[in-house]
């Protein structure tokens, strides 16, 4: 018997072409100066309709293919009281009303990717802390959110929805440029990984009181690899102390810098940047 999870479509998938491995590249790559990276056209996530369309549809196969708006509207509506008034209470024992319910899977999607802050949730859901941290338990295990811990000197761990088509839906449009940056890298960076047969590795975030932050960082064995996302096309001071901090606290690691713009680019051990192409 074989337990395996399956994640929402990636792009690739989306388009019927084969799963990028570029992650899988980086993360094997023993030095960037000397690796010979793919250097194809980088999708520019505000520029490429496939990105948007993404963040807007997400992958679940019951809804991202559906065309008209006001019938994947009612998918995803019925799609939530399923999970939230079914397969949730399969797992959770609460009696916690579906509006509530609800109220509380949207300011999940409005805080996703920001340290998850039990007291201040509570508060705004009307939902006590421990029945509150038992129903994000029970969301976990039904693969509605992924929580990522956090590595470095900030204990609270981040939440994002399995699906970004209905973090967009929830959120009601509080993401800027950047978080969907996060968000798609999210969806993606995972998907070469997760489908590597044997390969066993796990995905944290770094932040650091100082102000070091990496949304997404690779371990596997004894490798890391590390991922900053931003505007900018060129990585910023605050971009390079980041990766900075992150190879002090795990010495050889790597960082990739992602952007909006039309390249993205590693943060090589000197701090010089090398085009590569996109993950997706």
């Amino acid at each position: 018997m074989l337990s395996y999870e399956l994640l929402p479509f990636s792009i690739s998938e989306l388009e019927q072409r084969p799963i990028n491995r570029l992650v899988l590249e980086l993360l094997n790559a023993g030095d960037f100066q000397s690796k010979n990276f793919t250097t194809k056209k980088a999708i520019g996530l505000q520029r490429h309709p496939l990105a948007k369309k993404y963040l807007s549809l997400g992958g679940l196969p019951g809804i991202c293919f559906v065309r008209d708006a006001r019938d994947r509207k009612d998918l995803i509506e019925s799609q939530l009281d399923l999970i939230l008034d079914r397969d949730l209470r399969l797992v959770c024992d609460t009696e916690v009303p579906l509006p509530q319910l609800r109220g509380l899977a949207r300011l999940i999607a409005q805080n996703q990717n920001k340290p998850f802050n039990y007291s201040e949730i509570s508060r705004k859901s009307r939902i006590s802390t421990p029945t509150l941290k038992k129903i994000i338990r029970g969301l976990e295990s039904i693969f509605f959110i992924r929580i990522l811990d956090c590595q470095g000197n900030e204990s609270r761990p981040v939440i994002f929805l399995e699906d970004q088509g209905e973090a967009t839906y929830l959120a009601q449009g509080t993401y800027d440029e950047v978080d969907d940056l996060e968000r798609i890298c999210f969806a993606h960076i995972r998907v070469p990984l997760a489908y590597e047969p044997g390969l066993s590795f796990e995905i944290y975030q770094y932040r650091q009181q100082g102000g070091a932050y990496i949304p997404f960082m690779i371990q596997s064995e004894c490798k890391a690899l590390g991922f900053i996302c931003s505007i900018e096309e060129r990585p910023s001071l605050g971009a390079i102390r980041s990766a900075d901090s992150f190879r002090k606290t795990f010495p050889g690691a790597k960082v990739v810098h992602l952007h909006t713009g039309r390249q993205t680019e590693i943060i090589a051990p000197d701090e010089m940047t090398l085009p590569i192409e996109l993950i997706f």
